[in-house]
């Protein structure tokens, strides 16, 4: 467990920008952006089997118990209310037109399911490896966002916001070995797309090395195996992907998550404060550089201040999942984003103090000040590594996962944070969530 401290907080860790600062800052932003010196890095390999596991747990209640889905649904009390919810909101989501595309062949409408409560169906379809197989598809190409003519996912809008940066902008995206083929297919439709309207955007793809993947216990402590009986490696948690951050050979590099894009009403906003956050990166470099060379800083200090550095903007908390901004005790206390899992049981009070939590949005210094790439695997906290279950096959395992990308994995960097507007955070946890302000234009 990490040598937690106190909760970082707007005066003790965590920066509040004034208008007049962020004006500034922004400028300087828009200027690293027209250079050239920004581009994006966007963790999509992870499939969407997490956000639809209520809809399999289901699928294996009514085959053990032999009933029909509204039958389920009719008793006073069952643990299924949010597939309920979903189910019969289908036709507020994105999903519900792949999905009718996929109900006319086998002589259904979604209209007619829902009048005649067929849940099933509907269910079948969006399960079956035939049909829509939702849990298999990359959380990155699950239809996320309805607009009055189209609908696009959670890549392609990463891809819309972008555009707006620029004319010329470059975006990264780590994906999985077996669905590259997808992401390159629907990355040749979009850039197409902004293409004739004068806007060239760079997609690149990577996959996480196999090398990174670990072993997995069961629940008794054995070793889960493959039928063949040699030891099951999955991917090792997005920690694994630095090497994939590095071989970009970026600059300025902004990191998110794949399912953290809202609909297009939204991302101007978005788009600049993302400058503003990147001006102040900039100005932190240029005050360390200052420090740096005067002869009169000590070995210490030069040393600290040339180690990567990033600015992590972080959301006012209100109960949301996930890490924050803590400082943690050591040789010197520094600022890190932490986990829940990575405070001891003593500490859980200092969750409770917290006043903001890590969206992941952030944008980091992959150079140091000569322009030569860091060795970011240098400063990685590698007692950081942890434990964490999984569902696989219908039962819970835990495997072993890399320090965080942006916990351990950067916990020698210089960090700063600053406080940015709650509407920047726009999660898809769960499928209820697609229909909140963000993600949601028909309302």
């Amino acid at each position: 467990m990490l040598p937690v401290l106190r909760p970082c907080t707007v005066g003790d860790g965590v920066e509040r920008l004034s208008v007049a600062q962020q004006k500034v800052l922004c400028s300087w932003g828009k200027s690293a952006v027209e250079s050239g010196r920004v581009s994006f890095f966007v963790p999509a390999s992870g499939v969407a089997s997490r956000l639809v596991q209520p809809l399999v747990h289901l699928d294996r209640h009514r085959k053990k118990t032999g009933l029909t889905i509204q039958e389920i649904f009719s008793k006073k009390k069952h643990p299924f209310s949010e597939v309920q919810f979903f189910l019969t909101h289908l036709p507020d989501y994105a999903l519900s037109l792949p999905l009718e595309t996929h109900l006319l062949p086998r002589g259904h409408t979604l209209s007619n399911c829902l009048s005649r409560r067929d849940y099933d169906t509907l269910l079948d379809v969006l399960l079956d490896p035939k049909g829509l197989n939702i849990p298999n598809v990359p959380k990155g190409l699950f239809p996320f966002h309805r607009y009055p003519t189209v609908i696009k996912n959670a890549f392609e809008e990463h891809l819309t916001e972008i555009s707006t940066f620029g004319k010329k902008q470059t975006i990264h995206f780590t994906v999985s070995q077996k669905h590259l083929s997808s992401f390159r297919k629907e990355a040749r439709r979009v850039v197409e797309f902004y293409f004739r309207r004068g806007i060239r955007l760079d997609v690149r793809f990577s996959v996480q090395d196999p090398a990174t993947n670990t072993i997995a216990l069961e629940e008794n402590g054995d070793v889960v195996r493959n039928a063949d009986g040699t030891p099951f490696l999955r991917p090792g948690g997005h920690g694994a992907l630095l090497p994939n951050l590095e071989k970009t050979k970026g600059d300025l590099v902004w990191i998110r998550n794949v399912d953290n894009v809202p609909v297009s009403f939204f991302q101007a906003e978005a788009l600049r404060w993302r400058l503003v956050l990147t001006g102040r990166l900039l100005e932190l470099q240029k005050e360390a550089l200052v420090r740096f060379q005067n002869p009169k800083t000590p070995t210490s200090v030069r040393r600290a201040l040339a180690r990567p550095w990033r600015v992590c903007g972080v959301v006012p908390n209100s109960g949301d999942p996930g890490g924050g901004p803590f400082w943690v005790g050591g040789k010197t206390e520094s600022k890190q984003i932490v986990e829940a899992s990575q405070i001891s049981l003593g500490q859980k009070a200092l969750l409770k103090k917290a006043t903001h939590f890590n969206p992941v949005d952030m944008v980091v210094s992959l150079r140091d000040f000569s322009g030569v790439a860091h060795d970011l695997a240098s400063y990685v906290d590698e007692k950081t590594a942890f434990v964490s279950q999984k569902p696989y096959q219908g039962r819970t395992i835990r495997v072993l996962e890399h320090p965080g990308l942006w916990n351990g994995a950067m916990a020698h960097w210089n960090t700063v944070f600053v406080e940015i507007p709650k509407k920047m955070f726009h999660p898809v946890k769960t499928l209820s969530d697609l229909l909140k302000k963000g993600h949601f234009l028909l309302r």
